[in-house]
């Protein structure tokens, strides 16, 4: 298991550096006609949600949860580190935390993407600053020897992978948090946002499209929180390097 610290390792670093640039470059190129996958050893990452067994976190994210329902950025921001982490090599801290997410505003992302991040469970690890708990499972429980440029994790189970990009299209199989490659995840730099459909390479060479809902990338948005001196702390929400 990679260490928790929020930062990619250096692998998975230069991948997602070089996802950057292939997207600068691909532009608005028209979709690929790849050929066929080639087969590869099946892995599926099925969440464990490990952070919950030790009862003081079971109950701090008891009352998370509410607060994420209720939508209460007061109670939220009680329980953000001091240095919370928001970005690297950016600032840090309560007020640029609010000022990122703006969890008071009706439209703030924060609420949303965090009640997505905390269903796809959890690793725990300890160290010399502490005890943390990171989310989602797969990001530091992805594979080191797979490569986090092409691939991405499915996030539920029972997810269809249809012949094309549309909800009505017949389905090639079914996927319970497989891990697949994404040959291009089509990001639109301006916008922040893929497309509504990825199209994936399944480990027995068969392509298809998923949700956009239903697959994440290994980069993407991953929260941690650290116990120290007694009380559980909300360190860092970052996605990328």
């Amino acid at each position: 298991m990679r260490h928790l610290d929020p930062r990619p390792t250096a692998r998975l670093r230069r991948a997602l550096a070089a996802t950057t640039l292939l997207t600068a470059l691909a532009g608005a190129a028209a979709p690929s006609t790849a050929l066929a996958a080639e087969p590869y050893p099946r892995v599926q990452l099925v969440p464990r949600d490990q952070a919950v067994s030790d009862p003081s976190f079971a109950g701090f994210k008891k009352k998370l949860d509410a607060m994420i329902a209720a939508r209460d950025a007061g109670a939220l921001r009680a329980e953000l580190a001091p240095q919370v982490l928001i970005a690297f090599g950016g600032e840090s801290g309560p007020d640029a935390f609010f000022e990122r997410w703006k969890p008071a505003e009706p439209t703030s992302k924060l609420w949303p993407l965090l009640a997505e991040i905390l269903r796809l469970g959890s690793t725990v690890e300890k160290s010399e600053e502490g005890v943390t708990a990171t989310y989602p499972y797969a990001y530091a429980a992805f594979p080191d020897d797979l490569d986090a440029f092409t691939s991405g994790v499915i996030t539920g189970r029972g997810v269809k992978v249809r012949e094309k990009a549309d909800e009505a299209a017949p389905v090639v199989t079914q996927l319970d948090h497989d891990v697949v490659k994404v040959p291009d995840w089509k990001f639109d730099p301006e916008t922040g946002t893929s497309p509504p459909w990825i199209e994936v390479e399944l480990w027995n060479g068969k392509t298809g499209f998923v949700p956009k809902s239903m697959i994440r990338s290994p980069g993407d948005y991953r929260v941690g929180f650290t116990k120290q001196g007694g009380a559980w702390k909300l360190t860092y929400l970052v996605a990328g390097d």
